[in-house]
């Protein structure tokens, strides 16, 4: 309710501090689909990232411990034997006290923090999409088959260009 010089008035639309409802919808299986801003806030950290990433690509199931090594090694640009104990510690406590709870609060993965074990849920796989494109330190860079077509293909509209502009000269 909104009041003004003596009178009030009524409005049902939110006001700045109200968020506006958010309709939820489901997919084919019945499970609700994560609301895109939803899927941003939970994507634009990396340890988030890294963490799901981890559940995809090598355990859909794991402990607290496992998942923190590997994780650090990501972040180090490093393998997981040389992690140490101190990279380890400061990505552990983040996962634990932050990042897990965060995705499990949206059903993207099982967090039992008390036995300190993850687990991959089926509402993973919305966000897995998003995950495709190798963004860890230690991803290689050589140029896949598709670089190397696209790199053709703008070299040849270059010459194309060229080849133009000197025919196009010519006529002059």
């Amino acid at each position: 309710m909104t009041t003004t010089h003596g009178g009030s008035l009524s409005t049902n639309a939110p006001t700045p501090t109200q968020a506006a409802p958010v309709e939820t919808t489901t997919d084919d299986d019945g499970f609700d689909l994560l609301h895109k801003d939803t899927v941003y806030h939970l994507l634009q950290n990396e340890r988030r990232r890294l963490a799901l990433r981890y559940l995809r690509e090598i355990e859909p199931e794991t402990d607290l411990g496992e998942m923190a090594v590997q994780v650090a090694a990501w972040e180090n640009a490093t393998t997981t034997e040389e992690v140490t104990s101190d990279m380890r510690q400061r990505v552990y406590i983040a996962l634990y006290q932050s990042h897990l709870p965060k995705l499990a609060e949206e059903d993207v993965l099982e967090y039992d923090k008390n036995r300190k074990v993850i687990r991959r849920s089926e509402a993973a796989a919305q966000l897995d999409r998003y995950l495709t494109l190798d963004d860890r330190p230690d991803a290689a860079t050589e140029p896949t088959e598709a670089d190397s077509t696209a790199h053709v293909a703008v070299t040849a509209v270059g010459l194309l260009v060229l080849l133009a502009s000197q025919v196009s000269a010519g006529f002059t």
